[in-house]
């Protein structure tokens, strides 16, 4: 018998999903020009198909497409422009079709955006673009007919959408970002008609809409071409933040006015209205949670762009910082603080404005400091009585965001304004680091790795990083807290699995150490020790092992001539990953492992120097004699793949690495250790001067366009060539 229509479908249903299974899989086929349309057609031919699923699944694979192959686009974008614009029309049922066909805009425009990204840093680093990442610019090209039919979609809102609505109109929205970023020149013309035509119509939806389209394209376009339009719009959003009757047309106004207050020539806007804008945030504070939220963050954003003015005496903020924090305090205390994300932004927001207010202002700091010390004592009982994994969470997460706040509260006070309060905060995040942590058996355990059981890690984050915090401003007098601390200290340096705890807690280490200097050395076996694990783990996440290498030279820098019994070891380790930098097959478009390269190659010029410098201070430094040849060595190596042009050639053949944008920072880092070997290792500088490379790489450094370089070279110059 012949197959039925629902038959029918369901093959083809399930022949669709089979061919987005193996969109990923196919490159040799889409490099083919006759099997490339077959799939082409073939999809195509599914999203025409009447079947709604099949539609769906079908734009699914041409977003798959888009992010895979998307050189191969031009010969077929036009019959795509057409079925994806229809596609967009779905409702009602069909919604997912439509919002599949916003997703396929969507990432055309996000993959032009990294085309465009790519192009700039090839640029920077005077290397040609491969053919096949070229932008074709495709978003330009379609906005006066795509943003017509996404406008469309904005109107299609839900009455009661909360942050979890996802439709038509919240992913036309994101579309919207995503456009004005990737065709910033034309966005505002196709969009700001729209906006003029609605903002002020008597339907919610329609106000709502064009205060969500104007939100949307404020990030990316020329400044010039905004800077009217913003001035003129900024005083009809104050108004409609406090004095609109629908409550989404207030969030949606809140969350544009923190946009706008958040682009990068935002000052000028924000200073004309500084005081109705403020006005209207603090209010706005009171309205329900997602206004209130949205408010906190554009409080923050405003916060921000003052923040050059945290060192002048007085600032734009000092008008109305006592009423912002006390309302900010309040918003994040609020019975309904835990809906929509209310608190975390009030406390986010708390913690920018105290970090950004200028010095007349501190006075309020050292009052919000016992408000917020008591609120986190509070949680830690809490914590321990908490019962399920919810309550647990919740509880975690204001530990973290009171932790921030004291942590930047310390900052600015420093010792003399914090001293009165560090009893308490260092027994309060003693409490925090404690919960749901068996230190006795876990700290003495040497061997692999841990993950803390009870604990989120960024609450291991936030208490570590006040704990540096605190150490930084109190230095000597932090030394009755080692040994109360150092078993958290050291559990976090072994916590591989939550890296970004174990990557603070090495910041950590540098904190302490550059406070309490030699009062360290007690507990300079164990760290070391973790740390050298660290570096051999493959478990752990290769980000955190720069800075761990780095630290090396913090604590050298605090102990001195103890630092000896560590020389062996850690020149060995140090030398290991120098060559081990050396020896990597880098993609020349793999700018993220280029990048890590670079922090890796500078984190051993940093411990060198630490290495060199501490020693020094005992009169030590002839214990590095053995390593001098090697440390040479590696500084003439980085210094031909920074500048393959110095001799005509790049030493490591990976000439690719030097090229990146930072490969001046490494040039003066480089010349640095080999000043702090011409002044410190007998013998040595007699055999520097006769090198010509290091001649040429001393001259790039004081010619640099960086100061800082600029200064290593210049005083490189004369340690090694007694030039003045």
């Amino acid at each position: 018998p012949a197959a039925t229509k629902e038959q029918v479908t369901e093959v083809r249903l399930a022949a669709t999903g089979a061919l987005l299974n193996t969109l990923d899989y196919v490159k040799e086929n889409f490099d083919r020009g006759n099997e490339r349309d077959f799939i082409m057609q073939t999809v195509c031919e599914a999203v025409s198909y009447p079947s709604p699923q099949i539609k769906q699944k079908a734009l699914e694979c041409l977003v798959r497409i888009v992010e895979s192959y998307y050189m191969y686009l031009p010969a077929y974008i036009t019959v795509l422009y057409n079925l994806v614009a229809e596609a967009m029309k779905a409702s009602g049922e069909e919604e997912g079709v439509a919002m599949q066909a916003i997703e396929f805009w969507s990432t055309v425009g996000e993959e032009e955006i990294s085309l465009a990204e790519d192009e700039l840093a090839a640029n920077e680093m005077n290397e040609p673009l491969p053919p096949e990442r070229r932008s074709h610019h495709f978003v330009a090209q379609a906005l006066p007919v795509l943003c017509p039919a996404l406008l469309d979609c904005l109107m299609c809102q839900e009455e009661d959408m909360d942050d979890d609505t996802w439709n038509k109109s919240t992913a036309a929205g994101a579309c919207l970002v995503v456009l004005a970023e990737a065709a910033p020149d034309t966005i505002i013309q196709n969009v700001l008609p729209f906006v003029q035509a609605n903002i002020a119509q008597p339907s919610w939806r329609a106000r709502e809409a064009a205060t969500l389209a104007f939100g949307s394209i404020v990030e990316g376009p020329p400044a010039d071409q905004l800077k009217m339009l913003v001035d003129q719009a900024v005083p009809l959003f104050v108004n409609a933040l406090t004095n609109d009757p629908h409550v989404q047309v207030r969030d949606t106004t809140a969350w544009t006015l923190g946009r706008v207050c958040g682009i990068s020539n935002a000052e000028f806007v924000i200073q004309k209205y500084f005081v109705a804008l403020m006005e209207g945030f603090i209010k706005a504070l009171t309205d329900s949670p997602p206004v209130a939220r949205n408010a906190a963050w554009a409080i923050h954003n405003v916060a921000e762009t003052y923040e050059h003015e945290a060192s002048q005496q007085k600032g734009i903020l000092s008008q109305c910082v006592e009423v912002v924090l006390r309302a900010l305090v309040t918003a994040s205390s609020r019975e309904d603080a835990n809906e929509n994300n209310l608190r975390s932004s009030a406390y986010e927001s708390l913690n920018t404005v105290i970090r950004c207010m200028s010095l007349d202002c501190m006075h309020y700091i050292s009052q919000l400091v016992p408000v917020m010390l008591e609120r986190l004592e509070m949680t830690i009982p809490a914590a321990s009585s908490a019962i399920g994994e919810e309550a647990r969470e919740e509880i975690s997460e204001l530990q973290g965001l009171l932790g921030g706040v004291l942590q930047t509260a310390t900052q600015r006070l420093g010792g003399q304004g914090i001293s009165v309060y560090a009893d308490r905060l260092m027994q309060a995040y003693l409490g925090v680091l404690g919960i749901g942590s068996n230190i006795q058996q876990k700290a003495k355990d040497p061997s692999g790795s841990i993950s803390v059981s009870g604990m989120t890690g960024s609450v291991h984050e936030e208490a570590l990083m006040a704990v540096g915090a605190l150490a930084d401003a109190m230095e000597m007098q932090f030394v009755k807290y080692l040994p109360h601390f150092a078993p958290y200290l050291l559990l976090g340096l072994r916590n591989w699995e939550q890296y970004q705890v174990c990557a603070v807690a090495v910041g950590v280490v540098g904190d302490i150490s550059r406070a309490v200097e030699k009062a360290i050395v007690p507990f300079g076996d164990d760290i070391v020790a973790l740390l050298l694990t660290a570096l051999q783990s493959s478990e752990l996440d290769k980000s955190v092992k720069p800075p761990i290498l780095s630290c090396f030279g913090d604590l050298a820098l605090a102990i001195g001539g103890e630092f000896e019994r560590y020389v062996p070891h850690v020149m060995a380790m140090l030398q290991q990953a120098a060559q081990s930098s050396l020896q990597l097959d880098i993609a020349p478009e793999d700018y993220d492992m280029q990048d890590w390269v670079f922090a890796l190659r500078e984190s051993i010029f940093e411990a060198y120097t630490g290495i060199l410098q501490g020693l020094k201070h005992d009169n030590r430094q002839s214990l590095l004699q053995p390593h001098v040849s090697w440390m040479v060595s590696f500084c003439e190596i980085v210094f031909h793949d920074c500048d393959p042009q110095a001799d005509g050639s790049s030493i490591s053949g990976n000439s690719s690495v030097g090229l990146i944008p930072e490969s001046e920072k490494l040039v003066g880092a480089a010349a640095g250790v080999l000043g702090d070997i011409a002044t410190l290792i007998d013998g040595v500088r007699g055999q520097l001067v006769l090198l010509s490379w290091v001649s040429v790489l001393v001259d790039r450094a004081q010619n640099s366009v960086d100061n800082r370089v600029r200064d290593c070279g210049v005083w490189a110059k004369h340690a090694i060539f007694g030039a003045s």
